[in-house]
Protein backbone atom coordinates (compact mmCIF):
# COMPACT_ATOMS: atom_id res chain seq x y z
CA UNK A 1 0.00 0.00 0.00
CA UNK A 2 1.21 3.19 -0.97
CA UNK A 3 0.63 6.60 0.99
CA UNK A 4 0.41 9.95 -0.47
CA UNK A 5 2.67 12.29 1.08
CA UNK A 6 2.83 15.81 0.16
CA UNK A 7 5.81 18.29 1.52
CA UNK A 8 4.38 22.00 2.31
CA UNK A 9 4.73 24.58 0.29
CA UNK A 10 6.52 26.58 1.69
CA UNK A 11 4.35 29.90 0.66
CA UNK A 12 1.52 29.13 2.43
CA UNK A 13 1.86 29.96 6.00
CA UNK A 14 3.14 33.45 4.92
CA UNK A 15 0.18 33.88 2.31
CA UNK A 16 -1.91 33.19 5.12
CA UNK A 17 -0.81 35.20 7.88
CA UNK A 18 -0.28 38.33 5.64
CA UNK A 19 -3.70 37.78 3.98
CA UNK A 20 -5.25 37.83 7.43
CA UNK A 21 -3.20 41.27 8.63
CA UNK A 22 -4.41 42.60 5.25
CA UNK A 23 -8.23 41.59 5.42
CA UNK A 24 -7.91 43.09 9.25
CA UNK A 25 -6.22 46.65 7.73
CA UNK A 26 -8.89 46.81 5.23
CA UNK A 27 -11.90 46.36 7.70
CA UNK A 28 -10.08 48.51 10.58
CA UNK A 29 -10.22 51.16 7.97
CA UNK A 30 -13.40 50.72 6.33
CA UNK A 31 -17.31 52.02 8.51
CA UNK A 32 -19.25 49.60 10.14
CA UNK A 33 -21.90 48.91 6.88
CA UNK A 34 -18.99 48.00 4.71
CA UNK A 35 -18.61 43.92 4.20
CA UNK A 36 -14.93 44.04 4.87
CA UNK A 37 -15.53 41.17 7.53
CA UNK A 38 -16.53 38.83 4.42
CA UNK A 39 -12.78 39.37 2.94
CA UNK A 40 -11.97 37.18 5.88
CA UNK A 41 -12.64 33.29 4.28
CA UNK A 42 -9.88 34.27 1.78
CA UNK A 43 -6.92 33.11 4.42
CA UNK A 44 -9.73 30.24 5.89
CA UNK A 45 -9.68 29.05 1.80
CA UNK A 46 -5.70 29.79 1.63
CA UNK A 47 -5.07 27.73 4.89
CA UNK A 48 -6.72 24.11 3.42
CA UNK A 49 -3.54 23.93 1.22
CA UNK A 50 -1.07 23.73 4.13
CA UNK A 51 -1.70 20.57 4.56
CA UNK A 52 -1.81 20.97 8.54
CA UNK A 53 -5.36 19.94 9.31
CA UNK A 54 -5.69 22.34 12.59
CA UNK A 55 -4.57 25.57 10.37
CA UNK A 56 -7.67 25.88 8.90
CA UNK A 57 -9.38 25.81 12.77
CA UNK A 58 -6.82 28.36 14.07
CA UNK A 59 -7.09 30.52 11.17
CA UNK A 60 -10.76 30.68 11.32
CA UNK A 61 -10.48 31.56 15.30
CA UNK A 62 -8.04 34.43 14.70
CA UNK A 63 -10.56 35.74 11.75
CA UNK A 64 -13.45 35.47 14.56
CA UNK A 65 -11.31 37.66 16.83
CA UNK A 66 -10.60 39.72 14.20
CA UNK A 67 -13.91 40.11 13.25
CA UNK A 68 -15.15 41.32 16.65
CA UNK A 69 -12.07 44.06 17.11
CA UNK A 70 -12.88 45.24 13.93
CA UNK A 71 -16.60 45.80 14.44
CA UNK A 72 -15.51 47.91 18.10
CA UNK A 73 -12.50 49.68 16.12
CA UNK A 74 -14.27 50.43 13.24
CA UNK A 75 -15.34 54.19 12.68
CA UNK A 76 -19.44 54.10 12.77
CA UNK A 77 -21.29 54.44 9.79
CA UNK A 78 -24.45 52.58 10.07
CA UNK A 79 -26.85 51.56 12.84
CA UNK A 80 -24.91 49.40 15.76
CA UNK A 81 -27.67 46.86 16.05
CA UNK A 82 -27.62 45.93 12.11
CA UNK A 83 -23.44 46.11 12.09
CA UNK A 84 -23.83 43.16 14.83
CA UNK A 85 -26.49 41.51 13.06
CA UNK A 86 -24.20 41.70 9.60
CA UNK A 87 -20.69 40.48 11.49
CA UNK A 88 -22.73 37.62 13.34
CA UNK A 89 -23.04 36.19 9.84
Amino acid sequence: MTRFTRAPSPYILPATALSVVAVFVLDFNTQLGVAAWVFYFIPVVISYLAWHPRLPVLVAFIATVMTLVGYFMSAPGMDQATARVNRSF
